[in-house]
Formats: C-alpha cells, structure tokens, sequence
C-alpha cells in the first residue's frame, strides 16, 4: 500500500475519533493484521 506505519496510525487515531464506536474499533483491529 505505501503507507507507513506512523501515517496509518495517525489516521486510525484521527478515525477513532470521529467514530468512537466498538464495531468500528474492531474493524480497525482487523485491518491492523
């Protein structure tokens, strides 16, 4: 994907947010895999 490590967190940070939601959490999770 090209994408670094810090910049893929500093999005998920930024998502979680906007989207403090336990299903959106666990999406997040998946993708971290």
């Amino acid at each position: 994907m090209g994408v670094t490590r810090e910049r893929v967190r500093q999005l998920e940070a930024q998502a979680l947010k906007k989207l403090r939601h336990p299903s959106r959490v666990a999406f997040f999770k998946e993708l971290k895999k």
